[in-house]
């Protein structure tokens, strides 16, 4: 099985047709500009990173939340949930994945005819 990781360059972070460019802070998506809050960046930019491993939600919530979280694990939950009404929604494929028993897994979109 051949797993293809995601693009890193200095200032930008590919996945598909996925970008962060990290320099200005900005998420595209087909060219399309995808407005963030903080920590949807951060938990965007976790799954990215891993792209194609599914992560669990202790691993997103040390990542984006700290080591010092307190509060419960369904905060990423609902996160996952405000990504993909950002990241999924409108797009002819879904990135996104649950992966039961594991958490969440950004895979490449699927190619037209593939």
């Amino acid at each position: 099985m051949l797993l293809r990781l995601p693009n890193l360059t200095a200032h930008n972070l590919l996945v598909g047709d996925l970008e962060i460019d990290y320099v200005s802070r900005r998420v595209s998506r087909e060219g399309r500009q995808i407005s963030l809050t903080p920590k949807e960046f951060s938990v965007l930019e976790y799954l990215m990173r891993n792209a194609g491993r599914p992560v669990s939600r202790s691993k997103i919530i040390e990542h984006a939340w700290g080591t010092s979280f307190e509060g419960l694990s369904t905060v990423v939950d609902v996160y996952i949930n405000y990504l993909r009404a950002k990241v999924d929604r409108g797009f002819q494929s879904r990135m996104i994945r649950t992966r039961y028993g594991m958490g969440y897994e950004l895979v490449h979109p699927q190619r037209k005819g593939a």
